[in-house]
């Protein structure tokens, strides 16, 4: 339950016999005791997770250093005009890619959920850490959290055409 689904009722019909602090009372143990009872479900965050396996087949070149970073993106799907926000990254530096061989590594990404959110996912590799130039990515636009919570995804790489 979100806070947003959260509802206090705002008239609290009393006896007229109660009055002043007997009243005053009254009011605060009952809002304290609707408090207790539903806050705690108001607060109770859904958090999403991906486990993402990226795979790159048969490399052609070796390449040494690479740096692997993988976002994970909310956007409004109500907003064609509103960029997308990040919302959790993987940053893996140092890792090495051997020609002719097939490279699989595992990225965990989690977030909250929010409300009238869709989420999607990049991963790039980069040949240094300054991550200026771009060797391999995902094809095509990679939506997840799709009316579950928890994900497991597998996409190959693509090399990026020069």
């Amino acid at each position: 339950m979100s806070p947003q689904g959260f509802f206090l009722p705002a008239v609290i019909v009393l006896p007229c016999a109660l009055h002043g602090d007997k009243l005053r009372a009254m009011v605060k143990n009952f809002a304290l005791a609707v408090l207790c009872l539903f806050m705690p479900l108001a607060l109770q965050a859904d958090d999403l997770s991906l486990d993402l396996t990226c795979k790159i087949p048969e490399a052609k070149k070796s390449l040494k250093d690479v740096t692997v970073v993988a976002r994970l993106y909310e956007f409004d799907p109500l907003l064609a005009d509103v960029a997308a926000t990040e919302v959790d990254k993987v940053v893996i530096s140092g890792m090495d890619i051997r020609a002719g061989k097939t490279l699989e590594f595992s990225l965990p990404l989690h977030a909250e959920r929010a409300e009238r959110r869709s989420y999607y996912v990049t991963v790039f590799i980069h040949p240094d850490a300054e991550m200026k130039e771009r060797l391999y990515f995902i094809n095509g636009f990679q939506k997840v959290f799709e009316g579950k919570d928890e994900e497991s995804l597998k996409v190959e790489l693509k090399a990026v055409s020069k």
